[in-house]
């Protein structure tokens, strides 16, 4: 997950694994969501919901993104970016249910599949 809308933006997380991570905050009011799986294995991937982080029940700025065919395994090989914006002056909270299942490992994930 990036902090700001382009891929050249400063990652503000890097996740995989089977326990959903804890929810994830930009530093201003968009975030790029890109997922990646390599050509070798596949897991049932993620569901996250996202809103605009300022606490309270929202009706706008909110949403659900999940990996492709979600809860089922996603296909090896994808690599889908999902673009946040919310209104302009607030922050995109990410926060991540189970199941979690995304299939890399490493150091900050850096082989196999993630999401960042």
């Amino acid at each position: 997950m990036l902090t700001g809308a382009t891929s050249l933006s400063p990652v503000l997380a890097s996740v995989c694994g089977r326990e959903p991570p804890g929810s994830v905050h930009s530093t201003g009011d968009s975030m790029l969501i890109h997922f990646s799986s390599d050509s070798h294995v596949s897991g049932q991937g993620f569901n996250a919901s996202f809103s605009k982080g300022c606490g309270g029940l929202l009706h706008v700025d909110r949403g659900v993104l999940s990996s492709p065919y979600y809860p089922q395994n996603y296909l090896p090989g994808l690599n889908c970016s999902w673009h946040v914006m919310v209104t302009a002056g607030f922050r995109v909270s990410v926060s991540f249910q189970s199941p979690f299942q995304i299939q890399g490992y490493g150091s900050e994930c850096s082989s196999g599949d993630y999401l960042e």
